[in-house]
């Protein structure tokens, strides 16, 4: 048999190679019609009952593969709700309830009969007055504690609440002002405001300052009538610099009655303000440490305000108490002040208040008024004026030269 060879040129070469690029391409394209089908690879092979190999074949061909690109998976979409579905409202769970704690009620002991009774008179400064009191004597079986306060009461609005009126009411009442010992007034801190009665007086005007102090006038001569020992308290500074510096003139008006009267004034608007002198949430409080003194309102007392206020004023209730005015002692006697019973030493009398806390003085005059208080007493020489005492002449820090020997 003849070899046969097979010679082809560089056009037959080149058509051949079209020709199978072509048959490759079309048989890549074309969709296999006898293609096995796709088997999930998660199957094991000994399912298939046809005994084939497994043919995994991806839809679309190479083409629609190579121009479509990777595509990354979309989440399949939510069904929209129906608008016209009527919403449910969910129960939202209830918050934990709050536990409100109050203060500690303070017990009372039963008074004796012949308990000595205070009659506090005010508005809502007044009211906090009261009950800070009434907590400080809560023990004490010898004092109790009356008041007719009225919140938003004054020397101006008579026509909702008549102090004029209602103290005589009170005075005349057997069960307060018939057993009243002494009388603690505090009161101004609603009077910024003009008049109604009897006529209509703008505020901060000439008229308006004679109505009121004709007012507070007549108040002051019904407790003077009663001839009861009086304590007029004066108000604090408030937030508003405008009714802060209103009270302020007020507080000169109770002063000069109290004092005409004769009554006890007592300032405590240094205690409620800073070192500026104008109002201020917070401030020490009886225990030195910082406290705030005002409710949030920026007129009210809080606790801690209370307390303090309730300090100043027990300390001249105490005096009171305890000899109303002077205080005088002997060697060996024993003297009742604010801090407990006090046997004076020095021998001669102590007048007010035997107690550093209040900035008064601590020793009083001597027995002999002829003689200076550095010839007679020791502690007048050391506690007010300031002098070391001279030291023995056989101690150690005697300096005296040249040296004394006995």
């Amino acid at each position: 048999m003849r070899n046969r060879t097979w010679k082809f040129g560089s056009k037959q070469l080149s058509r051949i190679v079209l020709i199978g690029i072509c048959l490759t391409v079309l048989s890549l394209v074309a969709e296999p019609a006898t293609a096995a089908p796709m088997i999930k690879p998660s199957l094991p092979a000994s399912t298939v009952s046809t005994g084939l190999p497994v043919i995994q074949v991806q839809e679309g061909g190479f083409l629609k593969r190579l121009f479509r690109g990777r595509r990354a998976k979309r989440e399949p979409q939510r069904a929209k709700p129906n608008a016209n579905r009527p919403r449910v409202k969910r129960s939202q769970p209830r918050p934990p309830a709050q536990i409100i704690q109050s203060a500690p009620e303070i017990k009372q002991v039963d008074k004796n009969p012949d308990a000595r009774r205070i009659l506090v008179l005010g508005d809502f400064f007044g009211a906090s007055l009261a009950l800070g009191l009434a907590e400080s004597f809560a023990q004490d079986r010898t004092v109790a504690i009356d008041s007719s306060t009225n919140g938003t009461s004054g020397f101006v609005r008579y026509d909702t609440f008549n102090w004029d009126a209602h103290l005589r009411t009170v005075l005349g009442d057997p069960e307060l002002g018939g057993k009243a010992d002494l009388i603690v007034v505090m009161m101004g801190g609603n009077d910024r405001q003009f008049f109604r009665s009897p006529k209509r007086i703008s505020l901060d005007t000439d008229e308006w300052r004679e109505q009121y102090e004709a007012n507070v006038d007549a108040f002051a001569k019904r407790l003077e009538a009663t001839e009861l020992p009086v304590i007029w308290v004066g108000m604090p500074p408030v937030r508003g610099p405008k009714t802060s510096a209103h009270l302020a003139n007020l507080t000169t008006t109770y002063k000069s009655e109290a004092e005409e009267i004769g009554a006890r004034y007592v300032d405590i608007w240094d205690a409620f303000a800073n070192e500026a002198g104008v109002y201020d949430d917070n401030g020490p409080d009886i225990n030195g440490q910082q406290a705030q003194l005002r409710r949030s309102d920026g007129f009210g007392l809080s606790t801690a305000g209370r307390e303090k206020l309730t300090f100043f004023v027990k300390r001249q209730v105490d005096r009171y108490l305890s000899g109303s005015g002077a205080v005088a002692g002997t060697p060996g006697g024993v003297v009742f002040t604010e801090d407990g019973p006090v046997i004076p030493l020095s021998g001669f009398a102590l007048e007010d208040a035997i107690s550093l806390k209040g900035g008064v003085p601590l020793i009083g005059p001597p027995m002999d008024p002829g003689r200076p208080w550095e010839e007679v007493s020791n502690a007048y020489n050391v506690l007010i004026r300031g002098v070391a005492l001279s030291a023995p002449t056989t101690r150690a820090d005697n300096f005296s030269w040249p040296p004394q020997i006995e």
